[in-house]
């Protein structure tokens, strides 16, 4: 999740460098990565799991994915009014 107020593509965003500080400092350092483990031999009595393919989504595709919102179409999910801000959410 990125942090806005209005529209910004969000697609390349990237946290500034202070903001991972600021984390690190409330939350610690990333974990290490686990070490790598072979895995164990196949149980010749257990068939093995199937994978299904991934599920397309349904619904409605916009017309124009990269295209920005407009604010002033309505439609809008909910709206609250937090520190004299009000804040939209669609």
């Amino acid at each position: 999740m990125a942090p806005f107020y209005q529209y910004m593509d969000t697609e390349n965003f990237k946290l500034p460098h202070d903001d991972l500080q600021g984390i690190q400092k409330i939350y610690g350092p990333p974990d290490k990565p686990p070490p790598h483990r072979s895995q164990p031999p196949s149980d010749p009595r257990k068939p093995d799991r199937q994978t299904r393919p991934p599920r397309i989504p349904t619904g409605d595709k916009p017309s124009q994915p990269n295209a920005k919102p407009n604010i002033c179409d309505g439609g809008f999910n909910t709206l609250a009014i937090l520190r004299r801000e009000m804040f939209v959410f669609k």
